[in-house]
């Protein structure tokens, strides 16, 4: 489309704001700006959470004693096993 013949009023401010690089940009950074703190929010209530999830993994003595048994079958396939 290279014309804004027969545009309603919103379909020709985006087409001439389209034909503006800095002010397409300057629109977007304004849409941004007014979105970007809930983003952001949602943002730091799903980082808690995971923050929290790793915190009791971390933590968890079953899964530490899992992996501790791991390790000690590891280390004695390691002794048994010769290398070729």
């Amino acid at each position: 489309m290279k014309t804004a013949d027969n545009l309603k009023d919103a379909e020709l401010f985006c087409f001439l704001a389209a034909r503006k690089p800095l002010l397409k940009l300057r629109i977007e950074l304004k849409v941004l700006s007014d979105n970007i703190v809930n983003d952001l929010a949602r943002q730091l209530d799903c980082t808690r959470l995971l923050l929290t999830a790793t915190g009791e993994l971390y933590n968890s003595a079953s899964i530490n004693a899992f992996f501790h048994r791991c390790l000690q079958y590891g280390n004695f396939l390691n002794q048994v096993c010769p290398i070729l």
